[in-house]
This record gives structure tokens, sequence and C-alpha cells, in this order.
């Protein structure tokens, strides 16, 4: 959703964004010579004392900013041949650091791009504040970007003293800078670090405005001049009177003036909790985050500080509307992906914000294009939003709180005939450890306790997997199909999984199926969809859909008959279903399907619901009233012809999804809201599974959440009962 703010006007809600931390500094630029400075005799021109490049070094190691955006540029994302000298050793972040890293450095770089573009011709100026041991100098300056601007860096004395000194040891930094004085910025009595035709690095406090102002003044600095004020990450670090002090100066100091910013937003939906507490472990708490939490109040902000426009755009609409989609195709072949939920997260909750003055106003358009609104849901009145308390099931007290079913991932399904829910796979804590399970546990409700299952005696174990399916048979047995280990090793085995013996807990064995990929049988997947059908009186498994072994979605539908065992691929009258993985398929009546939302192709993420009638092998999309908005890695349950949807992930709005109940007969929707955030223990509803309970018309959630960018991972804490009678009632 793009955002957008003018002076003098209530603050239109139109958004666009990218958000990160103080650690996370990036550029500026500034115009005025080494010459024309009127400085003292300088310094030699020698780095600072007390401070060996190895020193420095070590501290750009330190920096995980810089040691991410290394990673990034290493494995070809974006091309930065500077990075590297600020790390004294490479290290290659995990694929989803990786993609949020790039969105970031993508939407500042080109903003940056565009800002330049504007005044190709005209002098101008970029000031970094809180650089840290950001390159994009040296990067722009090589690319001949920088004809007509000159580049002032900014940050505590302390650290650009170790910047310096890294710079003026390192010949392929020195060697862009034109007649470059270093300074010994604790002797310099206007903190002036390096001085040179193009590049200015000082050390000033970002609080002490009068004495920054004093120090851009006595070097020359052009305040009339176009200038991009960039802050990647910082000003959020800074308490909320300092930040909002500096804003208005720069708002003030500088007519033609573009103020850029990176920063997070949404800080009380459960991503949002677990973003914060990571800062607050650091001891770098989100300042801002409070008071301007969305986009819509950041633009406001700057207004308010007296700048004439602002706009905003967040990193899920960057991805997924300003770059091409050839530049995504290339992005997403780069190395093997699967944390789809956490990198839409991640990017809904950072955004870029700009700020404008006088001249330039010009290079809004080109910083923010328009792009589609995210869809918005909103219900009639107030009486259809029904806010529901999940109420937490308390930790057994014959386990510990580490093993009471954290994980994500899994798969799930109840024993016929029994209270017993078996839970199998996925991620999670084993031991205090993170990692994926290879155990199967069993729930017992009825007791409240819960077993893990051994193998019978010189049996194989199933082994780790996560993304797979776990149907229950008639018969008591359950078909464990797919799922992957690692994004490269997709689970080919498919198995009938028995349960036997009359001691708790009891044990397994397997009954290996013909291997997915041979004749008539379904490929290898994961993210797909195994339902237990009747059809004509006798019972199957409908699978649909899923992802590939290449990570493309996939479209097909198969039916197992469970006495032969033996699969047949279905083919639709119409052509109409869209391919896709993380979805639901929930079976309805005597011989339909619900399939509900998923990722498509391109990731996208749908909002369908398909009725396919697999008796008819024809399909029919629901219209619902009002739009059905988009959703994936949810779950579902049809009750009374009401389809209910629980979580999942909508990046298009800045609200993840709670519970949302759909009228299968009419195509009536009502959205739930749900109690999920709490500070202690955040909810998340994605990488769930679910079990509906006619008893007492609850929903019983297990598991969920997900290696949390670059914040960790986060298992719910236990599982969770959802009352839905209030939600049922009068459908």
């Amino acid at each position: 959703m793009l955002c957008s703010s003018k002076r003098k006007r209530e603050p239109s809600p139109i958004h666009r964004a990218p958000t990160t931390r103080r650690q996370h500094q990036r550029r500026t630029t500034a115009l005025v010579p080494a010459e024309t400075f009127g400085l003292a005799a300088p310094l030699a021109p020698t780095a600072p004392r007390a401070c060996p490049a190895a020193g420095a070094k070590v501290q750009g190691t330190n920096d995980s900013s810089i040691v991410s955006k290394c990673s990034v540029a290493s494995l070809g994302y974006f091309q930065d041949a500077f990075l590297k000298h600020f790390v004294s050793k490479a290290t290659r972040r995990a694929p989803l650091i990786n993609r949020g890293y790039f969105i970031r450095a993508k939407a500042v770089d080109d903003s940056l791009h565009k800002f330049l573009q504007t005044f190709l011709h005209r002098k101008n100026q970029i000031i970094s504040l809180g650089a840290g041991f950001d390159s994009t100098y040296f990067r722009l300056h090589h690319e001949g970007a920088l004809s007509v601007t000159s580049f002032y860096e900014v940050d505590f004395p302390q650290l650009v003293a170790r910047k310096a000194a890294l710079i003026a040891t390192t010949p392929e930094l020195q060697t862009q800078l034109h007649n470059p004085i270093f300074h010994d910025v604790h002797a310099s009595d206007i903190g002036l670090c390096i001085s040179s035709n193009k590049y200015h690095l000082l050390g000033v406090d970002l609080k002490n405005l009068r004495t920054l102002e004093d120090v851009l003044h006595r070097i020359g600095l052009d305040f009339t001049l176009p200038t991009l004020l960039l802050s990647e990450c910082v000003i959020t670090y800074i308490d909320t009177p300092s930040s909002d002090a500096l804003i208005n100066w720069a708002g003030k100091t500088f007519p033609n003036g573009l103020f850029l910013s990176y920063e997070q937003v949404q800080p009380h939906d459960p991503f949002g909790i677990v973003m914060q507490q990571h800062f607050i472990k650091l001891n770098s708490p989100l300042n801002a985050i409070q008071t301007y939490s969305t986009m819509e109040k950041h633009c406001a902000r700057y207004i308010q500080q007296g700048w004439q426009d602002s706009s905003a755009i967040n990193m899920y609409q960057y991805y997924s509307q300003v770059l091409t989609s050839a530049e995504r195709e290339r992005i997403e072949a780069i190395e093997l992906f699967d944390e789809f939920e956490e990198w839409h997260l991640k990017c809904v909750h950072y955004v870029v914000v700009a700020a404008f003055n006088g001249d330039c106003a010009a290079a809004r358009d080109k910083l923010f294009p328009d792009i589609n609104s995210p869809t918005k849901v909103s219900n009639s009145s107030e009486e259809s939003q029904l806010l529901l308390t999940p109420s937490f099931l308390p930790l057994w007290s014959d386990l510990q709180s580490s093993t009471c079913l954290k994980q994500f991932s899994h798969a799930s399904a109840q024993v016929p005939g029994t209270d017993n829910v078996l839970v199998v796979g996925g991620f999670g804590d084993h031991d205090g450890c993170h990692g994926r399970l290879d155990e199967l546990r069993l729930i017992d409700m009825s007791k409240r306790k819960v077993g893990t299952l051994c193998p019978k005696s010189g049996a194989a174990s199933l082994g780790p997997r996560m993304h797979h399916s776990l149907t229950a048979l008639p018969d008591g047995r359950f078909l464990v199909f797919g799922g992957r280990t690692s994004p490269a090793k997709p689970c080919t085995d498919a198995y009938l999984l028995t349960l036997s013996g009359a001691t708790w807990p009891p044990e397994y064995s397997l009954q290996p199926l013909t291997p997915p990929g041979a004749d008539a049988a379904p490929c290898a997947r994961w993210r797909h969809t195994a339902s237990a059908v009747s059809l004509e009186g006798m019972e199957r498994v409908c699978l649909i859909g899923g992802r590939d072994v290449d990570g493309t979605p996939l479209g097909d539908t198969w039916l197992m008959d469970i006495g032969s065992l033996m699969w047949k691929e279905l083919n639709f009258e119409e052509s109409s279903f869209e391919a896709r993985h993380s979805h639901t398929a929930t079976a309805w009546g005597d011989s339909c399907v619900v399939v509900a939302g998923g990722l498509g192709h391109g990731c996208t993420p749908l909002s369908s619901v398909v009725v396919i009638n697999l008796q008819s092998l024809s399909l029919q999309k629901l219209n619902t009233s009002p739009a059905l908005p988009p959703r994936y890695s949810h779950t579902a349950h049809i009750v009374h012809d009401q389809l209910i949807l629980v979580g999942g992930v909508n990046p298009t709005h800045s609200t993840p999804p709670s519970l949302t109940v759909v009228d299968l007969t009419t195509g009536s929707v009502q959205s739930i809201d749900l109690q999920v955030s709490s500070v202690e223990y955040p909810l998340m509803l994605h990488n769930h599974t679910s079990h509906w309970r006619p008893e007492e018309s609850c929903i019983l959630v297990i598991g969920g959440g997900g290696n949390c960018f670059s914040f960790g991972t986060h298992l719910n804490r236990s599982p969770v009962l959802i009352d839905v009678r209030e939600a049922l009632q009068g459908r």
C-alpha cells in the first residue's frame, strides 16, 4: 500500500516504503572540493592514530549489516566490489537474509540513482546520516554516477575514525578519493575525519544538530543545492524527540531537500513483536516504531516536521510491483528458497519513506511510481466484526515446555475413533536445539498428555521432513506423502504408517508405497494437500498441487484408491484451476473438495475459493462478498457448509489474517479478529496445523511460527484452542 502526505492538508492514505536497523546504514553525498574548505592547516594525511586498519576491519566484521550486504553482493544479487574491503572475512548468510538485504539495498540504491538522474546536469549533494561502514560512495563513484555530486558521511567520531583508518590503508578504496586529506577526528575542532574533492567523512553525533550544521557550514556545504539526506535504519534507534528534531532541522535547513529513510513498521502484530524483542536483546530498541507504527504515520510525521510532501512504500510492494518480472526471476534463480512466509512478513514490516522540499519534488514520481493499492478488507458494520480470545492450553505437567509441540511445517491428523492427534515431523525444538524433526508424537486430548513414538523393533524410522502431508485413512492407517528435508532434497518416498501396541505411547511401522515419479503416480512435491474423500462409496485420497522440485507450483490433481493403493490423475473439463502450493483442500459432502488460497506462479498469493467436484470432474469458483483477501500457509475446516479459514499470510495487507468464515452456499464472508499479539507469547498463525473439535465447537491449533528473518526462530509456545461458537451462530 502506498502512503503519501503533503503539508497543509490531511496526509493521503497511500503507501510506499522499505525499513531496517541502526547497524544497517548506508549512503550520502555532498558537493564541495577540499580546496574550498577554508580550513586551518590540515593534519597529516595519515590514518588516525590509535586506530589500526586491522581493528577497523574487526569492527566491520562485527557489523552484521555490512556482513550481510557483503554476502548478498558475493552471490550476485547486486554488484558492489567495495563491500568486501569493510569485512575481514566474508560469511554466506541464509537465503532469507540474503533476499531481505537485497530488497533493502535495491530500494535504497534505486532511490539514489533516481535522485541523481533528476539532477544529472545540476550540482547536488548526498548526506548519509549514520553511514557506518557503508560502501555506497565508492560504488557510485566507480560507476561514474557522482560527476556533479558531493558525498558526505556522518557518524560517531569513534566509528568514522575506524572507517578512515581502513580507507587509508586500502588502496582500492583510497584511489576512489580525489586529493584526500586524513584528519585526526579527535583532534579536529570540527569533527572532520576525511576531506577530498568529492567525499567527506564527519564524526558528529546526530543528536548535536548545532554542531552538525556548523561543521557542514565550515566545510563549505551549499544548503540551497538539491540534497538527499539518507537514513538507512538509523533514526529509529535515536530517541523519538531527537529524531523528530533531526527531521525538523533537515526540513528547515534544506529548502531543496529529499529525506530518505528505511525503517520498521507494524510493531503490534506477532512478527512485529518478535522483531522488537530482537532489537531489545541487542540493546538497540526501536524507539520511533511505537509512535510511528505505520506508513501513514511516517508520512504524516514528515509533514508535521515541516516537509512539503511525503510518500512511502513497503518492501513487498517494491519487490512485487516495482521490480520487473525479469529481475524477480533473476533473484529467485540465485539460490534455493522456501521461506515464503517469513520473507513476505519481513517485507511488509520494512518501508522506505521519502519527504520532499522545493526542487526535489521533481524526484517524487521517479522514486514512487504508481502501483496497485493493496487489498483492503473492511466490514460494512461493526456488528460483523467479532472479537474472539483464543485460550491457551496449559503446558502439560509431564512435559517440559521446550518439548511441548513447539514446531512448524509439520503434519498432523486425528486418529480415527479416538481423541488422539498424531503429529509428524516439521522443524522445531528437540532437547533445547532447533532443527528438522524426525519425531512422531501422539497427543491424548482427553488426558492432556503427549507421548513420543518409536518404530517397532527392527523397523525403519520415518526420518525428518517438512511441508509433507499426513492423511488419516478409515482403516486406522495414515498416508505420509511428500515433504522435503532441504529445498534441494525433496522426499521421494511415501508410506502407509500404522500404530500398534497396547502400551502408551504406541509404536509405529511403515509400509513403502510406489515411489513418487514412477508411472501413474504423482511426482515428488511438498506444500501440497492430501485429503481423505468418499467417492461413489469408495474411500480415496485426493492430492492437489504443491511445489515441484524446481520450485514451480503444481496444478495437478490425483486420486488414490485406498484398497489398491493405485493413483489416477484427474483431468477437468475446465482449465481454470490455478497451479498453487501452501493452500488448503477440505472435503465437502460426498464428492467435493474445497480449495482455498495458496501461492501461485510468481509467488502471487491467491484469494480464490474453488469447489472441485470429483464425480463430475468440474470446477466452480465461488463468488464471495465482500471479496476474500488472499492468503496462504493457513488451515481450513468445513462446519455446516461454513468454510473456516485459520490464519495464514497475506502480504498485500498490513494486518495478518486471523480467522475468516465463508458461507459456501451464499458466498458471504465474515472476518474475525483473534487476540494473537500477546507481547509475552505472540501467536503466529502460519506453518501450523489445526483440527476441528465438534464436541467443544473449538479449533485446536498445533505449532506454527517460522525462522523470522535475522530475528531468530519463533515457535508458538503451546497448542491453542479457538472457540468459534459465536462465529457460527446464526449462519
